[in-house]
């Protein structure tokens, strides 16, 4: 059942006690799109941050190079490029990561990158799916932005782990940057946090994953 605040311009406050702590093979994901970055960016750091509070840390940000010619891995968001040279120590890169940043074209393409980071990676326990949809920027807005929730929700439910929801739909830009800024009102942290609280309630009933 919907909770009415979420809907009816309600707010809710997101705990202040991070309730995750993370193992020492556990790793979650943040899925992020391209499009209107400058918003997804703060989105992205507030759910960063709020993983790094749990213990899920070194960030590295897995991404397609600009020629098609294969992957590669920077450390951080933003930060230097790291170059594994054989096979082995790309291998041990996944291993050694806890939070794995991978970004795609835009909010369409999001459930299919989450689907195949759960599918890639077995540490991966939680994934956040952040993105920005623009009313009036974006052609079939509400089909972008219904695909998106809905991909992200079958994904959940077929993997039996949490995919929590920081895909925005707004009017305009400014709405996007009221919910990305930095505090507890950024949408990437409250959904930070519940991907935390879900992954902690999963290991309290024992759920395995599919």
């Amino acid at each position: 059942m919907t909770d009415p605040g979420e809907t009816n311009g309600g707010k809710r406050a997101p705990a202040d006690e991070v309730p995750y702590r993370v193992g020492p093979w556990e790793c979650v994901g943040v899925v992020a799109a391209r499009w209107n970055a400058e918003v997804v960016d703060g989105l992205v750091d507030g759910a960063v941050r709020t993983f790094a509070q749990a213990g899920f840390a070194p960030v590295r940000r897995l991404e397609l190079r600009a020629d098609a010619t294969g992957w590669r891995w920077t450390q951080g968001v933003g930060g230097p490029e790291l170059t594994p040279k054989s096979h082995d120590e790309h291998e041990a890169l996944w291993r050694s990561t806890h939070v794995v940043l991978v970004h795609v074209p835009g909010a369409w393409e999001i459930p299919l990158a989450v689907d195949w980071l759960f599918a890639k990676e077995p540490r991966v326990l939680g994934i956040v799916a952040i993105g920005v949809v623009v009313r009036g920027r974006t052609a079939h807005f509400d089909e972008v932005l219904r695909n998106a929730s809905e991909g992200c929700a079958r994904v959940q439910r077929r993997s039996r782990l949490p995919v929590a929801h920081a895909i925005l739909g707004v009017d305009d830009l400014e709405q996007a940057r009221e919910r990305s800024g930095p505090g507890p009102g950024n949408r990437g942290r409250e959904a930070a946090l519940a991907a935390l609280h879900m992954m902690a309630l999963r290991k309290f009933f024992g759920i395995q994953r599919r």
